[in-house]
């Protein structure tokens, strides 16, 4: 049995119906939007100033050499993020 969104996919989250698991998954892919935003301003703020600029892959976070690049593709993972968070709280409704 699956006690956390954490735990699967998303596929299987919607495929498995459960109201309490998506509204886990919802409650988590928030948590991760919010880490993903503050990654993303982190990263314009040092591109800006000329510092070091890491990039965030989940937990993990690197030191990148194409500051631009790096705060296109944060921004573009966060967009993913909402994406997949829209998509739940649609299926919710």
């Amino acid at each position: 049995m699956v006690r956390e969104a954490a735990d699967v996919d998303d596929d299987t989250v919607r495929s498995l119906g459960d109201p309490a698991l998506i509204a886990s998954r919802v409650t988590l892919l928030q948590q991760e939007i919010a880490a993903q935003r503050v990654a993303c301003f982190e990263a314009q703020s040092a591109a800006h100033a000329g510092h070091a600029v890491y990039a965030r892959r989940g937990n993990l976070f690197f030191k990148a050499s194409d500051p631009g690049r790096v705060v296109k593709s944060q921004q573009e993972s966060l967009q993913r993020l909402q994406a997949r968070l829209d998509s739940f709280e649609k299926d919710a409704s």
